[in-house]
């Protein structure tokens, strides 16, 4: 509005204004401008968490959304404005992985259809739960309750690094260390706020991942 209003001014004092078919362009063009600015206003909310994927001390980037990594331990690490939860789903399958990308609201996200899986604190045995139809729920709430191996706070950041050496297979009851990993892992994040009731999850950002090995 305040964009609007100072446009209006400019073009107000002018005498062109006088001219109709001017004067209608204008009104159209200030009509675009509110109707953009409006748009952008309703449509745009700051992101609540950021995730990387950090190996041999680096930090790996992505490419279109694709990860490239060695058969070994790698972190998962998240950046974090305050303190908060996370439902993550890993799956060795592309499914949920291809419907979130495409914007695909949660309830029609197969690895979301169950609740999260119970985990104790501080990850001891540095993995993470791998699942078609469930996801993991990874949270920071201070540095002793939380489900990460290593917390800090950075330029007003919470830094959160979960550390993975094994993936325990839900759906094969079967724990698998990394470096016997043979095929992609889909990884899809979700911030999320309570609806009316325990089960009524209202989403509120996500991003995905695809991570392939380097053979």
């Amino acid at each position: 509005m305040f964009v609007f209003g100072g446009i209006w001014s400019r073009f107000a004092i002018e005498p062109i204004l006088s001219q109709t078919k001017n004067m209608k362009k204008i009104i159209s063009i200030a009509t675009l401008l509110v109707f953009t600015f409006c748009f952008i206003s309703m449509n745009s909310k700051e992101n609540d968490f950021r995730v990387f994927i950090e190996q041999n001390g680096k930090l790996i980037e992505p490419n279109n959304g694709v990860v490239t990594l060695e058969k070994k331990s790698f972190n998962i690490v998240f950046e974090f404005n305050e303190p908060m939860g996370l439902l993550i789903n890993g799956s060795f399958k592309s499914k949920t992985y291809n419907l979130a990308s495409k914007g695909k609201p949660m309830s029609k996200l197969p690895g979301f259809k169950n609740t999260g899986f119970a985990e104790g604190l501080l990850n001891p045995d540095k993995d993470m739960f791998v699942s078609y139809e469930g996801p993991s729920c990874w949270f920071y709430d201070d540095p002793e309750n939380n489900r990460f191996n290593f917390t800090e706070k950075v330029n007003g950041k919470i830094v959160c690094k979960r550390i993975i050496e094994n993936l325990f297979d839900i759906d094969s009851n079967a724990n698998i260390k990394v470096e016997n990993v043979d095929k992609p892992l889909y990884l899809v994040f979700i911030s999320y706020t309570n609806g009316d009731s325990n089960n009524d999850r209202l989403e509120l950002n996500r991003e995905w991942l695809q991570i392939n090995w380097i053979q």
